[in-house]
């Protein structure tokens, strides 16, 4: 008004010929007026903000990408192949304390001790699975030993799985759909029905993941089918042995197999079996109450005095239901006078 001298007219052209000073107001590409927010200038900074958090989001599913990747390379690391020096047993075990032993535990330590040549990393293999199932499920020791072992009960009892060759053939051919011929074929080229029994699992396409197998519920399925007899006995055990091998991952069923036919094919002797677990029970105690190194004298003579004395008094008692679990009960200071006698 003033620059306009009171003149109405010429104020309100001087004000709209200055769009600048119009707060929320430009001109339209007509000359005209238009209506806008300042905020609209500021649309590319919202703009990248959004690409930012897509960014962001793309950033975060890419991580979680990563993440799973490496759950799964940890998954599949060979950790009982360890010096045991450097295992962890609840660390570097597949599942968590108080959970039941998976069967993929000792899976993957006959994979390891089938590689293996020398029958001190053998051992050492051994002693890395037993440590892990101590510490975790002591109940599945006793199990996983008579898996080892490829036994299910003592000599003295008398109890065998008393399947052949044809009986198993025929659970593989339900289980994994392959025909009779095509398995024999790959029986020839392979020499081992193990061998074959993985190469069927690999080959198949299954849409819902199986229910993991556990170390005590293969143990009592074989004990189950040792048990089967009279009429109908061979249609029971083929459908308990089906029932096991659709529920195979990884190199199960080819482990299975082998249990089945009585030839883990591992190269571990009961005699080692038994040594590498009582270098588990020794080397769990000192790490977990003595607090001391392997290095140690001390540990050493333990080591080896328990190694020797689980053997020794499997000779005196040839029974793992008594051997085992007084091992487990007596635990460094075990000896073959610690057994108690059972007569019969």
């Amino acid at each position: 008004i003033d620059e306009a001298k009171g003149d109405i007219n010429r104020a309100l052209d001087i004000y709209y010929s200055k769009p600048s000073e119009i707060p929320g107001e430009h001109l339209s590409e007509g000359g005209g007026l238009s209506s806008k927010s300042n905020q609209f200038p500021q649309c590319p900074k919202a703009c990248s903000s959004q690409e930012n958090k897509k960014a962001s989001e793309n950033s975060g599913r890419a991580f979680n990408v990563c993440e799973q990747t490496s759950a799964e390379d940890i998954v599949d690391n060979d950790y009982v192949s360890l010096p045991p020096e450097q295992y962890k047993p609840k660390e570097h075990a597949c599942w968590r304390d108080g959970q039941p032993a998976p069967y993929i535990h000792l899976v993957r330590t006959f994979a390891s001790v089938e590689g293996e040549k020398g029958k001190i990393k053998a051992m050492s293999i051994l002693c890395n699975m037993f440590r892990s199932l101590l510490s975790l499920s002591p109940e599945d020791v006793l199990p996983a030993v008579y898996l080892c072992t490829n036994k299910i009960a003592a000599d003295h009892e008398n109890i065998e799985l008393n399947i052949g060759g044809s009986l198993i053939s025929s659970a593989l051919e339900e289980a994994c759909g392959i025909s009779r011929s095509t398995m024999r074929e790959m029986y020839n080229r392979l020499g081992d029905l193990g061998d074959v029994a993985q190469l069927c699992r690999q080959t198949q396409k299954l849409l819902v993941p199986p229910p993991p197998l556990l170390v005590r519920d293969v143990f009592s399925t074989l004990r189950k089918i040792s048990v089967q007899s009279g009429t109908g006995s061979t249609r029971q055990k083929k459908n308990l042995i089906v029932k096991l091998m659709r529920s195979c991952r990884e190199k199960e069923i080819k482990f299975l197999v082998r249990t089945l036919a009585r030839n883990l094919r591992i190269g571990a002797m009961l005699r080692t079996v038994l040594s590498a677990l009582g270098r588990a029970v020794v080397m769990n105690s000192f790490r977990n109450c003595h607090n001391k190194e392997p290095s140690e004298n001390c540990f050493k003579e333990k080591l080896e005095g328990v190694s020797a004395a689980v053997v020794e008094a499997y000779n005196i008692l040839p029974s793992l239901d008594v051997v085992v679990p007084s091992l487990m009960e007596k635990d460094i200071e075990f000896s073959t006078s610690t057994l108690s006698m059972i007569p019969g």
